[in-house]
This record gives structure tokens, sequence and C-alpha cells, in this order.
């Protein structure tokens, strides 16, 4: 039997980003997988959009802040709620291509010791390859990339425990994202940072590809101060931390 993937999504506000993300996982995934949804505080009309989800057969749980925890607590909370050997976090503003899923999980046939499995994206993993939303036809797989987009990870079970308690020696709590940091790409680079020190092998699948949309919450964060420039100093004060640690695999909790 197939087990499938657990597939989350933190969503605030943004409705119809929200829908046309839902409306293509469901259209293009050509591999079994279920979905955790994350309400991150969202107005009246994309929580009522989130909650009415639950009774869609793809969906297993749905969590709701009461106001915005942030992207690191929100993903964090979702991941915890897990239970498959994958767990993949996709972006809210993103639209997946066709047989996006099925290829990803290609790659986790291929290379059982993969830590961290990752699709195309118009903004990550190959710059030269010219993307729009519906998908590219033709890639090549990748080695182990130093590339990690926000928009998408997909971790084995594995990984995803032993980052956790890295974290947790961090102080962070018991999350795959430290629960300091303020919205985006900070804490996704302190958490590359663990699973390369780690050891696990990284791939960008190819065929697999994700459009997106992009820095959507970073124009809405432009005008609420210099948030930036606060994760950046914790990023730098972690990553310190995390080169005098002896870490290895499975050890951590």
């Amino acid at each position: 039997m197939i087990d499938p993937v657990s597939i989350i999504i933190v969503a605030y506000n943004r409705l119809d980003m929200l829908a046309n993300c839902l409306q293509q996982i469901r259209a293009n995934s050509d591999y079994p997988y279920e979905l955790i949804l994350v309400d991150n505080g969202s107005d009246r009309d994309t929580a009522g959009f989130i909650k009415q989800q639950a009774d869609k057969p793809d969906v297993v749980a749905i969590h709701r802040f009461s106001k915005n925890a942030g992207f690191a607590v929100g993903y964090s909370r979702g991941m915890q709620l897990a239970t498959r050997p994958y767990r993949l976090l996709i972006n809210d503003d993103t639209e997946p291509g066709k047989r996006w899923l099925s290829r990803l999980m290609a790659v986790a046939a291929q290379y059982p010791d993969a830590g961290l499995i990752m699709p195309y994206t118009n903004f990550a993993c190959n710059p030269n390859i010219v993307c729009k939303a519906g998908g590219i036809t033709e890639t090549k797989m990748l080695g182990p990339s130093e590339d990690v987009p926000a928009v998408c990870w997909m971790v084995s079970d594995a990984c995803y425990q032993d980052v956790c308690g890295v974290i947790d020696q961090l102080r962070g709590g018991s999350n795959f994202f430290h629960d300091e940091f303020e919205y985006g790409w900070a804490e996704d680079i302190l958490t590359s940072a663990i699973i390369r020190e780690l050891g696990y092998r990284r791939f960008v699948a190819g065929g697999s590809f994700i459009y997106h949309h992009g820095f959507q919450t970073q124009r809405i964060l432009a005008k609420t101060g210099d948030y930036r420039a606060r994760n950046t100093q914790r990023l730098d004060k972690y990553l310190k931390i995390l080169k005098t640690m002896e870490i290895k695999k499975g050890e951590t909790l």
C-alpha cells in the first residue's frame, strides 16, 4: 500500500491565492496525499473558506490560530500534525504543475537517504529555465542542491525529527523552524543549514515544477518596519551557535 504524502499549507488571508493553490493541487497531483491546513488568524472570508475544507475528503486536519503567529510557528504546527513518512510544506501563493508530486516521490524512491527534496520554481533552483504558470515539460534532476526555495520543501520523517531536535537545542521549541523568527526566509536558511550539518542529501526533482507568485508577504510587511534586519541578527546568532554544536543523525532527540 502506498503511504500518502502529508501536504501542509499555512494561510493568512489571500483567499483567491489559497483557493487557486488548492485547486491546482487537486487537479495536478498524481500521487496519494492528504492536506493539513493552518489558518494563521485570517480574515472572516478566508477563515470561512478554510473551515469549509473540513468536508473535503483530502483534508485530514485544520488548525486555527486566533492571530497571526508567523510563518515559522504556523508551519511548525502543521508539520506536528502530520504523521506520514514524508511531510511537504507549500506556500499558498503557488501553482503546482502537472505530475509535480509523483516526480518528487520518484526521487524519494530512488534515493531513500534523501532528507530534503524540492521542485523547480521560477524563483530558485535553476535561474536559466524560463518558467510560467502551468509548468515546464523538460528538466533534468540535479544532484545535492545548495538552493532551498521557501516555496516548497518535502522532508523525510527522519530528517524532520532530527531537525526538530536541533531546533530544540537552539531553544526554538521542538519545531522544524525556530519560533523566534518573523515572517519568511531567515528560518528557512537556518533549517537548511541544520539539514546540511546533519548530513542529509538534498535534491531537486526533475520535471516537478511549482509556479510561485512571489514576495506577497514581503510586500504586505514592507510597511511594518525593518523585520529583515531583526531576523538577520537572529539568524547570524543561531548560525554561529550551530557551528559549535556536534550533531549527528538520529542523536538529537
